[in-house]
């Protein structure tokens, strides 16, 4: 961690995030609207997706009867050009056996929706139509591929 010298550069920058996590929540609206149609949409998937929380972003679903469950919170990573910041979603499946649960996923998105794996490591390009139907079959695979005991 650096300390801070220059708190109005401080504030410049920390203004700059919260309004990139702005557009990162109208990116994550686009997908509690469009994932749970999509699930409607194809029966054949056996799945359901619902929103739960706008903040902290959170959906609650189900593939094949086995539930599961997207967090989401801020990410900022420094990159190329100062912080990059990112929505990181956690997808979780619950362990029975202990009552917990288990990463299935971590994903991240940018502002242009576009999906890392990593800080920097881009995996399929922002502003494609086909990205959100991708990532939501993505995570429902994950899901059952994921053991949870």
């Amino acid at each position: 961690m650096k300390l801070v010298d220059d708190y109005k550069e401080a504030e410049r920058h920390l203004a700059g995030l919260a309004n990139g996590w702005k557009r990162i929540e109208h990116q994550l609206e686009y997908l509690a609207d469009y994932w749970p149609s999509m699930c409607d949409q194809f029966k054949g998937f056996r799945a359901s997706i619902e929103p739960v929380s706008p903040a902290p972003w959170r959906m609650n679903g189900k593939v094949l009867g086995k539930e599961f469950s997207i967090l989401v919170n801020p990410l900022a990573a420094e990159g190329e050009q100062g912080y990059e910041l990112y929505a990181e979603l956690l997808v979780l499946v619950p362990n029975p056996l202990e009552g917990t649960m288990v990463n299935a996923a971590r994903i991240l998105l940018d502002r242009e929706l576009a999906v890392y794996s990593a800080p920097g490591r881009k995996l399929a390009e922002g502003g494609n139509d086909t990205v959100p139907f991708r990532l939501l079959v993505s995570i429902l695979g994950q899901v059952l591929s994921k053991e949870t005991a």
